[in-house]
């Protein structure tokens, strides 16, 4: 198939799609401009023109959100959706120039438009494999975020009792040691707060250990899994590609073989029946 340019796809899109282009080319003007009007000799140069600007932003945002929800089939689910809320904080800020930087996140909004556009479908199936990969192995991973949560809490309180009684300015309370704990496992360290006892940095290097291990287990694991579903998507490929060319095949390597990706879950049921069938038919 032919691949379609980015620009011929834009020229080919339906109405409502080159609206929420257009509204996506002000969103990203307007987040450029919250940038530069960050620098604070150019924020008291122009802020009479700053003021008008984000009036008239704020008009546009206010007329792409309530065109959002006429357009939407399930109103009150876009209207609870992320979606709808980045936009809602993209209009609340209007009165404090301070508070624009929370526009920023509907720049994040214009990825779903970036999708339709590029509409390709191997990022599609790659998302849908890691997805898949996720909910095979989200009990290994709640019980990873488990796990850190309570190493978190059982950290915090063995620091506050070490701590407190010598730096009660620093760890005022258990909020300040969970603080400190979560910072230290997830080997962030802003350094605000610092153990100076001996238990204390004892546990801040050994909570660093622990940290990165507990972190690394599900990208390791992930990563595995990913790699092992390619490796039998491609195998079950070139089975079915066997089948349908006709070439000569082994039925007990191919049945091993349709045993492991059934083993694995990298089939489903019926399909292992479907091509153990067709193995053995073609092999006879």
């Amino acid at each position: 198939m032919k691949s379609t340019s980015f620009a011929a796809r834009l020229q080919n899109m339906n109405m409502e799609m080159k609206i929420r282009f257009i509204f996506f080319i002000i969103t990203v003007i307007n987040a450029l401009l919250i940038i530069v009007f960050t620098v604070a000799p150019i924020l008291e140069t122009y802020g009479p023109f700053i003021q008008i600007t984000n009036f008239v932003v704020t008009l546009i945002f206010i007329v792409e959100y309530i065109w959002n929800i006429i357009i939407a089939k399930k109103k009150v689910k876009y209207i609870f959706s992320i979606s709808g809320i980045i936009q809602v904080l993209s209009i609340v800020p209007f009165a404090a120039i301070e508070l624009q930087g929370v526009r920023l996140l509907k720049v994040i909004v214009g990825f779903a438009l970036y999708r339709e556009l590029s509409n390709r479908p191997k990022e599609e199936k790659y998302e849908e494999e890691f997805l898949s990969i996720i909910k095979k192995e989200r009990g290994l991973l709640l019980w990873s975020l488990f796990s850190v949560f309570l190493i978190i809490l059982a950290s915090a309180f063995i620091i506050f009792s070490v701590e407190h009684p010598l730096q009660p300015q620093v760890f005022r309370n258990p909020i300040d040691a969970i603080w400190w704990a979560f910072q230290t496992v997830s080997t962030v360290g802003y350094g605000d707060i610092v153990p100076i006892s001996l238990p204390g940095r004892v546990l801040a290097m050994a909570l660093s250990v622990v940290g990165i291990a507990t972190f690394s287990i599900p990208t390791t694991l992930i990563s595995t899994r990913y790699i092992q579903q390619n490796r039998n998507n491609n195998i079950k490929k070139e089975l079915q590609q066997a089948l349908t060319d006709n070439k000569e095949i082994s039925i007990i390597s191919n049945l091993e073989r349709l045993q492991k990706l059934l083993d694995q879950k990298t089939i489903t049921n019926d399909e292992f029946n479907d091509l153990k069938a067709k193995v053995i038919k073609k092999r006879n």
